[in-house]
C-alpha cells in the first residue's frame, strides 16, 4: 500500500518520535508519576490529574501536537 507524502496532506513527526507511542498501545502502566492533561499542548496551568507509579491508564487515542509530538489521549478526554 502506498499513501501521499505531500507536505498539505501529512504531518512530519518529531525527530524523537522513535521515543514515543505512535500507535495505540490501549493501555499502558505508568512508570513514574506523572500528570494528565486538558490538552495537547502541556503547561502547567493545564495540568488536571496526578497519575502515581503503578497507575494503568487507558489510552482512547493518539494525536500530534502542531510540531509533531505524539500525545496519549485517555479513556476521560485528557492528555
Amino acid at each position: 500500500n502506498y499513501y501521499t507524502g505531500h507536505r498539505i496532506n501529512v504531518l512530519q513527526t518529531i525527530g524523537t518520535a522513535a521515543k514515543y507511542y505512535t500507535v495505540n498501545p490501549k493501555i499502558v502502566v505508568a512508570l513514574k508519576d506523572e500528570w494528565s492533561h486538558t490538552s495537547v499542548n502541556f503547561t502547567e496551568k493545564n495540568k488536571v490529574k496526578k497519575y502515581t507509579a503503578g497507575s494503568i491508564l487507558k489510552v482512547k487515542a493518539i494525536k500530534y501536537t502542531a510540531n509533531g509530538s505524539p500525545r496519549m489521549q485517555l479513556e476521560d478526554g485528557n492528555w
